[in-house]
């Protein structure tokens, strides 16, 4: 028997973390969050071991463990605000400022920060080269319009209560890579429409479809799909 698996990653890491909430719930908030702000801060040290080489053993053939160190400090934080527009029709507009730190700039871009995707720019794939580095700054303004709350509409076996469509404009900036292709202000623009309810045994579902677009000529469409049993943001 061969064993084909390539250790190329070993690391450690230490962190410490601060969550504050402060909001006042009601129905579907988690849908269309109204009022409150949530600030989350967190700093890691860590101990990384990286073999970015893949280098070919002359004498076995095989691949070679050649390590390197890259060790850094780590900061992150993300911080949310919600606005409610019109209140008596639970219109309103969430905000979100998200920032990544990484203090050693000489360390591989195996660690950097990558802006795009779900978690970042929507409207540009996870590992783009534009918004990938050592520093990371995203800027999210959603705002949710409600297209009917606290109703029953069957179909098939599901139950739906709450439907929205949100416009979300999103603006970002890596610094601080070493391809040079960093260091500028990208922004991506995007519909996402969502329902919820519950489904079989009474499960509750929370279903999201988006599409996003970069504000470049070059740009194509992306789509997401979630399908959750509450949505997280």
């Amino acid at each position: 028997l061969f064993d084909l698996t390539y250790d190329y990653f070993r690391g450690h890491k230490f962190t410490l973390g601060y969550m504050l909430k402060n909001y006042s719930y009601r129905y579907a908030f988690n849908m269309i969050p109204q009022n409150g702000y949530e600030i989350k801060a967190d700093l890691s040290l860590e101990r990384n071991q990286f073999d970015p080489s893949f280098e070919v053993s002359e004498d076995y053939g095989t691949l070679s463990l050649v390590f390197s160190n890259h060790d850094t400090y780590r900061f992150n934080t993300s911080l949310k605000n919600n606005i409610s527009i019109i209140k008596s029709r639970r219109i309103a507009l969430n905000q979100k400022f998200d920032l990544g730190y990484v203090s050693n700039k000489n360390i591989d871009d195996f660690f950097y920060y990558f802006g795009g995707g779900l978690t970042g720019l929507r409207g540009y794939t996870f590992y783009d080269r534009k918004i990938s580095g050592t520093e990371l700054y995203l800027f999210t303004n959603a705002l949710r319009i409600p297209v009917f709350i606290e109703k029953s509409y069957g179909f098939l076996n599901f139950i739906i209560q709450n439907a929205s469509i949100n416009y979300i404009f999103q603006s970002g900036i890596a610094q601080k890579c070493s391809q040079g292709e960093c260091g500028e202000f990208y922004h991506s623009n995007g519909i996402e429409f969502r329902l919820n309810g519950s489904s079989f045994y009474s499960f509750p579902f929370a279903l999201s479809y988006q599409v996003h677009r970069p504000f470049t000529n070059d740009g194509s469409n992306k789509h997401y799909i979630k399908l959750l049993f509450e949505f997280m943001e």
